[in-house]
């Protein structure tokens, strides 16, 4: 078959409809779920600096990472994107640009599915995909991992059908959206193992013609070497939350149980069992039992992180579509079986998502009042305890901010992190004095979580103070030190 064109045109073509308007409608039931996640602020903040100077060099609010002297932009071409849709269109507009990216990878995994499987097959494992509340989060969020997800998307339908020049010029685009480049760089050795096994000779024209495009994009982008310097670094973060876990890492790099990657994301480890069973069946092509081994390193990778989430489907898809023979799946109860189980787990998940946006409805407005206090021509450096904090400052107000990303002080200098480590816990005695001299700063935003709070509360150094009370447990309070 090949899509979308086949002698069952109206009936593939009702399955496309219905899917991509099942993720409009479970999108809009989620419309609120942005609230979740206050990096959208720093991407809001990003597009109006490139609105102001395409592709700046520097950001004058942004001090504590150094990026009031240098910028080294790791997302480029996803700020041009938002940049434009910005420009055309209010913030609300950088929803429509994740809304049109979340259908057209749909739309790939679905192309790839196809050429195995059947159209309600296809279809049903998609739509199950989508309601597990976090991952279609992972979608709707304004953050560039949105462009990286469908590229890569892209580069796997390319790869599939062996049209090389496609896949340069996908690789060229995902190194200017994104700093995970290793991910399809592991991709292109993955197919080319795959290609050489199954053709009993040495092919690495998927390896050549994709890293080529991983290399072109590194040296267009304006922002060469920082770019890449900024991507292995982030790369060195992820990997010390094991060896550092008291560092406040965004949600989706945790580390998380093996019941909670089956409860919150079931759908994912059905999809991975049945490309496992593709590969089981076709064992007796060799380059088949390289395909189970990755199948199977994909598959635990689920138990990992929820970053695995965003890419794992396009693998899957990949080589789902590869099985000589179509995959039968039996019975049709299958399906019914499979979504009553995803709509009990559905139902479940979205109760819980509705208590985490409201509580983030709260936390924002509380940041609003706070950050709002100073006046908007106030453009004093203020310290942020927490890198979050920073992103609802440079929205809400003309302040300067430490630090926007998770624990990223790590990449400028272990001496600036340990002073602010030590600091915001409590371990130093005259924090006031301390706040003054390493980070020249006598503003202080900071949550009842940190110590630093309690000791500004209790200070007789502080000028001015407001504090509000998130919950019964959480405040808020923002601090000027005389």
């Amino acid at each position: 078959m090949v899509w979308p064109f086949s002698r069952q045109v109206k009936r593939e073509y009702i399955f496309i409809f219905i899917l991509n308007l099942a993720f409009l409608l479970l999108a809009h039931l989620f419309r609120d779920s942005i609230y979740t996640d206050p990096d959208r602020f720093y991407h809001y903040f990003i597009s109006q600096e490139y609105l102001k100077n395409f592709a700046p060099d520097f950001i004058d609010r942004i001090y504590g990472l150094n990026w009031d002297k240098s910028f080294p932009e790791k997302e480029f071409l996803y700020h041009v994107l938002s940049s434009l849709f910005l420009r055309f269109g209010s913030e609300s507009a950088l929803q429509s640009l994740s809304l049109l990216l979340g259908i057209g990878t749909i739309n790939i995994w679905y192309a790839l599915l196809r050429k195995r499987l059947s159209p309600s097959m296809s279809f049903t494992l998609i739509v199950s995909l989508l309601v597990c509340p976090q991952f279609l989060l992972r979608l709707l969020l304004i953050r560039p991992h949105t462009l990286a997800i469908f590229v890569f998307a892209l580069i796997c339908l390319a790869g599939r059908g062996r049209k090389w020049k496609n896949l340069f010029v996908f690789s060229i685009i995902f190194s200017l959206s994104y700093h995970t480049i290793y991910i399809p760089i592991a991709f292109f050795i993955l197919l080319s193992i795959s290609l050489s096994l199954y053709e009993k000779k040495l092919n690495v024209k998927a390896i050549k013609y994709g890293t080529a495009g991983i290399i072109t994009g590194l040296f267009l982008n304006p922002y060469f070497p920082e770019s890449l310097e900024m991507s292995l670094k982030h790369l060195w973060i992820a990997l010390q939350q094991l060896g550092a876990p008291d560092l406040a890492y965004g949600p989706e790099l945790a580390m998380q149980s093996p019941f909670t990657t089956i409860k919150l994301f079931l759908p994912f480890l059905v999809l991975g069992a049945l490309c496992i069973r593709a590969c089981w069946r076709e064992l007796k092509e060799g380059y088949f039992k390289f395909l189970l081994i990755a199948s199977l390193i994909c598959f635990l990778s689920l138990f990992i992180s929820i970053r695995f989430l965003e890419y794992t489907p396009s693998i899957f898809a990949f080589i789902i579509s590869l099985s000589k023979f179509p995959i039968h799946t039996g019975k049709k109860h299958l399906f019914s079986v499979l979504l009553c189980g995803l709509f009990t787990l559905a139902n479940f998940s979205f109760i819980k998502f509705q208590e985490d946006i409201s509580y983030f409805k709260k936390q924002e407005e509380a940041y609003k009042t706070l950050l709002q206090l100073p006046p908007k021509t106030d453009t004093r450096r203020i310290y942020n305890c927490d890198w979050w904090q920073g992103q609802y400052a440079l929205y809400y107000s003309q302040l300067k901010v430490l630090d926007v990303l998770d624990p990223s002080l790590l990449m400028i200098s272990k001496d600036f992190f340990i002073n602010s480590y030590n600091i915001k816990r409590g371990f130093t005695e005259q924090p006031e004095q301390k706040l003054k001299e390493v980070f020249n700063t006598d503003l202080v935003i900071c949550s009842s979580k940190r110590q630093l709070f309690h000791q500004l509360v209790e200070s007789k150094r502080i000028k001015n103070k407001a504090i509000i009370p998130i919950d019964e447990k959480l405040q808020l309070g923002m601090f000027e030190i005389k």
